[in-house]
């Protein structure tokens, strides 16, 4: 499985996307990178929409929607990869491989450790 390619997280964009179950990645759209505890990476966000990428996406980035760089990362980019279980269990690892390589789940994530 892979994602496809990068697109601006803008209105446009994410209204031709499927109205399908798929997994989803953002990252900063200038590619500058986030320092992490145990590196640096672009990557901000990733999560499972089990319903809808499109609905899913503008409700957990309304914000970034209406005001690019609304959080405070400039504004960002998403592609997806569309599937259903297999999908979801491949992003779980995607996700866990991320926390370990770089000390914290993606930035806009909530962090356990910042409670």
């Amino acid at each position: 499985m892979e994602f496809g390619p990068w697109l601006p997280l803008d209105d446009a964009h994410v209204q031709v996307l499927a109205d399908a179950p798929g997994a989803v990645q953002l990252g900063r759209a200038d590619r500058s990178l986030v320092e992490y505890p145990r590196g640096k990476s672009a990557m901000v966000f990733y999560f499972y929409a089990a319903r809808s990428m499109r609905e899913a996406l503008r409700r957990l980035f309304a914000d970034a929607l209406g005001e690019p760089g609304a959080r405070g990362e400039g504004p960002l980019v998403f592609r997806v990869c569309a599937g259903g279980d297999d999908t979801r269990a491949w992003l779980e690892g995607l996700f866990d491989d991320f926390v370990e390589r770089f000390g914290r789940a993606p930035i806009l994530h909530p962090d356990d450790d910042d409670e």
